[in-house]
């Protein structure tokens, strides 16, 4: 004789979902941590992309955009645009062209890039460490980076002192400053680091610097 079917009653279905749910939540609680290479991975990520999205806003808003970089973090600056009328390129000989334009450069000032989307500065974890090199160049990242090789060192700081200039420019033309941004961790034990390259043509890399691995472009 078949015997009945006899279905599962509510209460030894709450306790399935209840063991369910505890097997569950072990697995997440011993599952190990990210490692700080896939963290440090992660962080860089998030900047390229933003690199990436800034190379595109200034083409789209058809302005200067700046990024600052110092051992504290990173600053996202825009570039005001300054009347035709205050830029007064000279008349006369070649000095006075040269100190007409830095005057017209003068100018023009920096303000913080503020966006819904995105915030204007973004700290650096005190865990990791920060190299900047800018057209080749190693910059120390404390201090502002000028191009104005025209004038004595005395000049730049004089003039330039009072002013935050960024390191990187991301032109209205989809066209970066070339630069590369190295950040590693400070320990020893768990060391990793990524490159992250502004190319000229507009585009950011990210690379593993401890292996030969190809990029990752954005």
């Amino acid at each position: 004789m078949r015997g009945a079917f006899r279905g599962f009653t509510l209460l030894e279905i709450l306790i399935v979902i209840v063991i369910m749910g505890m097997a569950a939540s072990v697995v997440v609680m011993t599952s190990p941590a990210s490692s700080p290479e896939a963290q440090l991975h992660d962080q860089c990520s998030r900047y390229a992309r933003l690199f990436s999205f800034l190379s595109e806003q200034a083409m789209v808003e058809g302005v200067l955009i700046g990024l600052y970089i110092d051992d504290e973090g990173m600053r996202i600056l825009r570039r005001e645009r300054a009347d035709e009328a205050d830029i007064n390129t000279g008349d006369g000989d070649f000095v006075s062209q040269l100190i007409a334009a830095y005057d017209s450069y003068d100018s023009f000032e920096w303000v913080e890039y503020r966006l819904p989307s995105i915030d204007s500065s973004y700290p650096i974890s005190e865990d990791l460490s920060l190299e900047l090199s800018v057209g080749g160049l190693s910059i120390q990242a404390s201090k502002s980076f000028t191009d104005d090789t025209a004038l004595t060192r005395a000049d730049i700081e004089h003039r330039f002192d009072t002013k935050i200039r960024p390191q990187i420019y991301f032109y209205p033309t989809m066209e970066i400053t070339p630069f590369e941004l190295k950040l590693s961790t400070k320990s020893s034990r768990d060391y990793a680091e990524y490159i992250i390259k502004g190319l000229e043509n507009g585009r950011i890399a990210l690379k593993n610097g401890e292996n030969d691995k190809e990029p990752e472009y954005f």
